[in-house]
């Protein structure tokens, strides 16, 4: 079987976000449709939620209260990053259509879907 190139730029994209676990099922065995569909289930869930760099600037700027012009930078920071995330929520559903077969396409949106809908993406 051969790995679609889209799963392969997908990879390149999420790679900060994945742990090293997720990124090596990806890369070894992306070539298999059902471990993509698993890899990019889980990895959409993972997108749902803020990372580190949300928390701690929302944080920070909770902190900074007395200090509008620091906390209208950390809430800039917090805005950047959860659009950042939220496309890639977003691409993830583009590129399934291109990187699962149309047989397992239903059982992704089945399994993306309700999720998305309680907190992110397109």
């Amino acid at each position: 079987m051969s790995t679609p190139e889209d799963w392969n730029d997908l990879l390149q994209e999420v790679s900060d976000y994945v742990t090293p676990d997720w990124l090596k099922h990806a890369k070894d065995h992306g070539d298999q449709p059902w471990v993509r569909l698993v890899l990019l289930v889980d990895v959409q869930n993972q997108l749902l939620n803020p990372f580190a760099t949300e928390k701690v600037a929302q944080t920070m700027a909770d902190l900074a209260v007395e200090r509008p012009s620091d906390q209208q930078g950390w809430e800039l920071i917090i805005e950047k990053a959860k659009e950042k995330r939220e496309g890639l929520v977003t691409r993830i559903f583009d590129v399934a259509d291109n990187v699962l077969p149309p047989e397992l396409l239903p059982l992704f949106t089945r399994a993306a879907e309700p999720a998305r809908m309680m907190g992110g993406g397109g």
